[in-house]
């Protein structure tokens, strides 16, 4: 029984030594863990701020994006042909003017006048 008494001794005597080196090495390496503590710390703020900062750059290319869509379809789908017609016409009413005056001339070549 005295046996028994003992080995139980030794077993918790055991795990008091083992918990105090624990707690030693706890202690002993707490300035050390800390460092490490606050590394991790600033590695995790510095990756959620680089997502976050690419997030709002993502969001604003997006944005331009959409407004260089909106933009695109507003103007080909009105600008260029109004500006295609106006520049088509511009030709067209030169071309008429031109013909005009050459008709007055050859009008007049043959005496005729404009009222």
């Amino acid at each position: 029984m005295a046996e028994i008494a003992i080995d139980a001794v030794k077993v918790l005597v055991e795990k008091l030594i083992s918990v105090a080196a624990e707690e030693v090495g706890f202690i002993l390496g707490f300035k050390n863990e800390l460092k490490k503590l606050g590394q991790r710390l600033r590695m995790i703020q510095d990756n959620l701020l680089d997502e976050f900062n690419y997030e709002i750059i993502r969001s604003k290319v997006e944005i331009q994006t959409q407004m260089k869509q909106k933009l695109c379809c507003c103007f080909s789908s009105s600008v260029p042909s109004s500006v295609a017609f106006r520049s088509d016409m511009g030709h067209e009413i030169k071309d008429v003017n031109m013909k005009l005056i050459s008709i007055n001339e050859e009008a007049s070549s043959y005496g005729l006048r404009s009222r």
